[in-house]
Parts: structure tokens; C-alpha cells; sequence
């Protein structure tokens, strides 16, 4: 309207100029079917028609398949999140198709395929369909990189938590178990006080409160109570190392991390991880970075000090 009144053109009437309207908005759009089709292969065609047949051995076509990850944290749906996202990189769509419209029209177009059936998207011309199609695997495949980096999260805090909880809860066991050695050591502190200040034997002040193979054991018994990796759930997180390590597995081999140079050792330690569980190592490198641990690990990081 601006711009007729510039052109000093009148304004057609209300049901013309909701008709040029409309018009332009399906010409848009064709536009925007035709930019993101034209960016593809023949072969990324065939990828995508193959997309609404059935899935191997199932009625649920591979897009349904695609479309419906189990999203409640456990270990299994990490595995079938992988699996989703392994197979839609596979299929090799350049990530610069996003880059040929405009993000609003993309994200329009993923809803598209997001909700409608695998029956309704073949009966669409070819260049809506492929469009359809590009931008649902792309939007797909960002969906579930989220979707698993979120569950990693979920079940590592999960484990964490666990961890943290029977940690203190063998504390409190130990505490009980440790009351009367407790008292024992008390009772010795206060013979040698009493002993000190009126100027006495402490030996024979010691023998007549607690025998001393007794009082030795008391204080192996305080002293396990008091050891770091009673109170650390660090120690039960390691005791966890066999699950850990098998949903580090899929994540690692599934996700590439990217970061800035601040990140550098941080990036370095997850290439060398991924990679001993890709080649089933078990030594670790001796170079392997560990800057960026925090304090309270090192000490459970071998051949720190050389390091």
C-alpha cells in the first residue's frame, strides 16, 4: 500500500488486494520450495523418497521411525537417539540449505514434515516434497544433537546423584559403627589430660582406662571414618565406571565437538577418550590433557605430578 501511494496509484479494492496478497505469499513460498530443492542431489533425492517407505522389518516408515526418539533419560534411548542421529547424517544434506531461505520459512517447512503422515507428503509436487523433506532431516537431526547432550546430562546427573547419596549414606553406617571406638579415643584424651596436669604416669594412666590393642584399633577405625573416599562420592562414581563409559561410548562416537581455542585441552582429553573406546585401549597416554579437572579429581588422576 505504501508503495502505490508513492506510485500515486490508487488502492484497489479490498478483496483485489487480498487477492495480489495471496498470490504473492504461494510465490514465496514456491520460490522457497524451489531454493532448497535446487540444492540438492539427485542421490539426496532418492535418500529422501526413500524416507516414506517402510523401515526393515516394520509397518512405521523410516521418517515416523525418525520422528519418535524415546526422550526419558536412560541408557537404551541414548542408544536410539544415536542410532536417529547416526542414520540422518548418513544422509549427507548440506547443512548451507538452511542458508538459502529464510530461517522462519526453514523452520515452517520442518513443522510440515514434522506433522504431516508419510501418505500426504508423497502426494506432494516434487519440489515441495523434497523441500519438506530437506528441511525436516536437517531440523531432525539438530533436534536430536540437543536431544541427546540433554539426556547425557540427565543420566550423568542422575549417577552423580546416586553416587553423592550412598556415599553419605555409608557415612552415617560408618558413624554407628564407629561410636564406640569413638568413645575409646575419648576416653584415652582425657586420661592423658588428666594425667598431664596432675603430673602423673601417662602410660600407667592410659593401661588403666583401655587396653592398648584395643586402643589401636579404635584408631583404625577413626581413621577409616575420617579417610577422604568415605565421604567422596567420587569413589562410588568410579565404582560406576562401566555404565559411564557405555553411554560415553555413544555420545562420544555419535556428537563432534567443536570450541574456541579456550577449550583446546578440554576438546584434545575427548578425542583421546573417544578414541580408546574406539579402538578398545585401555592405557591412557601420557600427554593426555587434564588441566581443566577440577582440584578435587586429582587426586584420583594417576601420574598427575608428571603432567
Amino acid at each position: 500500500m505504501e508503495e502505490l501511494r508513492r506510485r500515486r496509484i490508487l488502492l484497489p479494492a479490498r478483496p483485489a488486494l487480498e487477492a495480489i496478497l495471496h498470490l504473492a505469499i504461494r510465490h514465496g513460498v514456491r520460490i522457497a520450495y524451489r531454493a532448497l530443492a535446487g540444492g540438492l542431489s539427485e542421490g539426496h533425492k532418492l535418500d529422501l523418497d526413500k524416507l516414506l517407505d517402510p523401515r526393515e522389518g516394520t509397518s512405521v516408515t523410516v521418517l515416523a521411525w525418525a520422528r519418535t526418539p524415546a526422550l526419558s533419560p536412560a541408557a537404551a534411548n541414548l542408544d536410539r537417539i544415536a542410532e536417529r542421529i547416526r542414520f540422518l547424517r548418513s544422509l549427507d544434506l548440506p547443512v548451507t540449505l538452511m542458508e538459502r531461505i529464510p530461517a522462519k520459512v526453514f523452520d515452517e517447512f520442518a513443522a510440515e514434515g514434522m506433522r504431516t503422515s508419510a501418505q500426504h507428503l508423497r502426494d506432494l509436487n516434487s519440489e515441495r516434497r523434497y523441500a519438506v523433506l530437506a528441511a525436516t532431516v536437517l531440523y531432525l537431526s539438530r533436534q536430536l544433537t540437543d536431544g541427546a547432550i540433554d539426556m547425557f546430562k540427565k543420566l550423568m546427573g542422575m549417577l552423580t546423584r546416586r553416587a553423592d547419596n550412598q556415599a553419605a549414606a555409608r557415612v552415617t553406617r560408618s558413624v554407628r559403627e564407629v561410636q564406640k571406638p569413638l568413645k575409646d579415643v575419648s576416653k584415652v584424651c582425657h586420661a592423658i589430660i588428666k594425667a598431664k596436669e596432675k603430673g602423673e604416669d601417662i602410660a600407667k594412666a592410659l593401661e588403666q582406662v583401655v587396653q592398648w590393642p584395643a586402643f589401636a584399633a579404635s584408631v583404625q577405625a577413626v581413621d577409616t571414618l575420617i579417610a577422604p573416599d568415605v565421604i567422596d562420592g567420587k569413589i562410588e562414581m568410579i565404582q560406576r565406571y562401566p555404565t559411564i563409559r557405555k553411554l560415553a561410548l555413544q555420545f562420544l562416537s555419535t556428537l563432534v565437538f567443536r570450541g574456541h581455542a579456550v577449550a583446546a585441552n578440554l576438546l584434545r582429553a575427548l578425542s583421546v577418550i573417544a578414541d580408546l573406546y574406539r579402538t578398545g585401549k585401555r592405557a591412557i597416554p601420557d600427554n593426555a590433557p587434564i588441566s581443566f579437572a577440577p582440584k578435587g579429581w586429582m587426586p584420583l588422576v594417576p601420574n598427575t605430578q608428571s603432567r
